[in-house]
């Protein structure tokens, strides 16, 4: 059905189609003039839409439809012209653009990024790996990843934090030519680190502190077993001596009777 209807609107078209010779004696079929340009017409043919050029057109052809060589010179040059013009925009506005670009990048290269210590927390806790559901020791791993996403986000490493954004900050504005503002945060950093090293003391003399405890508790455990260990034995010489004394009167008893 399809191709019957090709084939009727093509025989439709050739029997409404005009012709034009050309200047090389060949005839060109076409069913309308869509447009006249000083240069030649815009026809449409069975194929499509064709432009017949100016320089292939009779002479009889080009007075009928009021063309001469002179506008077909002049729209030949001014289309030049104008596509010569809109390369150089382009070309113009591609350059303005990289320019955009190249001071942009300048601008981003020569800002410093700074951050806090809430971005520094959240960027430790991005790179954490956390474990797969396939891995052998996925239970394991899960909670130690679990544990220390709680600790970081409960304040744990807070003073951390502190110094590493502080370093990241200093690091910055020395690299984009901000020594000024770097030095207004040393002290901080000074501070920061006095802290952390008060913590990390404070941290062992509780550790030595638990360690004494358990020290302390197992000396105290010993001593309770050892004098266990004395009121039993106590307890047994207790009662040895009391059988050794129930032993003797039995034996006194038995020497008095002997006797009689």
């Amino acid at each position: 059905m399809k191709i019957l209807l090709i084939l009727l609107s093509t025989v439709a078209f050739t029997a409404s189609a005009d012709e034009m010779l050309l200047r090389t004696g060949e005839k060109l079929a076409f069913t309308k003039i869509l447009k006249i340009d000083p240069d030649g017409l815009r026809l449409l043919v069975p194929d499509g839409v064709k432009k017949l050029a100016f320089s292939d057109m009779t002479d009889e052809a080009r007075t009928k439809y009021g063309l001469t060589e002179k506008k077909a010179d002049e729209y030949k040059q001014n289309h030049e012209e104008a596509i010569k013009q809109a390369a150089m925009e382009a070309a113009s506005d591609h350059k303005e653009q990289e320019q955009a670009n190249k001071d942009y990048a300048e601008k981003k290269a020569n800002t410093p990024f700074i951050i806090n210590a809430e971005q520094m927390k959240k960027s430790w806790i991005l790179k954490l790996q956390k474990p797969a559901s396939l891995d052998s020791d996925y239970r394991q791993r899960l909670e130690t990843y679990n544990t220390t996403v709680a600790m970081i986000g409960a304040g744990k490493y807070d003073s951390l934090a502190q110094e590493r954004t502080l370093e990241w900050n200093i690091s910055e504005y020395e690299r984009t030519g901000n020594p000024d503002l770097a030095d207004r945060l040393r002290p901080d950093l000074v501070k920061v680190r006095k802290k952390i090293s008060e913590e990390k003391k404070f941290e062992q003399d509780q550790q030595q502190l638990a360690l004494e405890l358990v020290k302390n508790e197992t000396e105290r455990q010993r001593i309770l077993l050892d004098a266990y260990a004395r009121v039993k034995q106590a307890e047994a010489l207790r009662s040895l001596s009391y059988s050794l004394g129930n032993l003797e009167s039995k034996m006194r008893i038995i020497e008095s009777q002997t006797r009689k």
